[in-house]
């Protein structure tokens, strides 16, 4: 129902004048569904991370398996079609980084986010509950590295910023500008009207004499 195609290139950032690598991820779904979108938003996500599904992941969502014949027959019924018969139509390669986007996948099928479907009806916390060991290393591990991908680039884009003082305060700023003379704010102003339609207050005083006599 969807891919996920991701490609990386260097760019010159001119603001902050350092070269950065991004990661570039292209979405494409055939079908507008919850459980489409987490499952391709994953492997964009997965490969942000930077992290070896093989390592950790993997091992605990087999580990998590022991819990699932003590689950409703509804929920098995959902697990064996969708980490176990449709992971078959994939290569064995990439296999962890599928198990990884279909446990999000469970979840966005669940009843709290994608309504109960046709083929699947189960609560959240029922997913949540079957899988603690895989649940954990999501919120210990893949999402703490997110956020610390995201801190990295931060910090290498800031890293030439300086601090300007001057620019804390705009009368300083101005003065520097100005020199050590009084600004001139009303000949600054004049100079952005031509000669054609700038009159001084006395002219615009006769003017009004004009127009009440």
């Amino acid at each position: 129902h969807g891919c996920c195609i991701s490609s990386s290139s260097s760019k010159f950032n001119k603001i902050f004048k350092v070269f950065t690598k991004e990661l570039n991820h292209q979405i494409k779904i055939q079908t507008l569904e919850p459980h489409v979108l987490a499952h391709e938003i994953t492997h964009a996500l997965e490969k942000e991370s930077k992290l070896d599904m093989r390592k950790d992941f993997s091992t605990a969502l087999k580990i998590d398996m022991q819990h699932v014949k003590n689950s409703h027959i509804l929920v098995q019924r959902a697990i064996k079609q969708i980490l176990f018969k449709e992971l078959e139509l994939y290569p064995q390669k990439k296999h962890d980084s599928e198990l990884l986007a279909r446990y999000f996948e469970l979840l966005a099928r669940s009843k709290e986010i994608g309504g109960y479907s046709d083929n699947f009806h189960y609560h959240y916390h029922e997913i949540i509950n079957i899988f603690p060991n895989a649940t954990s290393w999501v919120e210990n591990i893949f999402n703490e590295s997110l956020k610390a991908s995201v801190r990295e680039h931060i910090a290498q884009l800031s890293s030439n910023i300086k601090y300007d003082s001057e620019l804390n305060n705009f009368s300083r700023k101005a003065k520097k500008i100005h020199g050590n003379k009084q600004a001139n704010w009303r000949k600054a102003t004049n100079s952005l009207f031509s000669s054609s339609t700038n009159y001084n207050i006395e002219d615009k005083n006769h003017l009004n004499k004009i127009e009440e006599e």
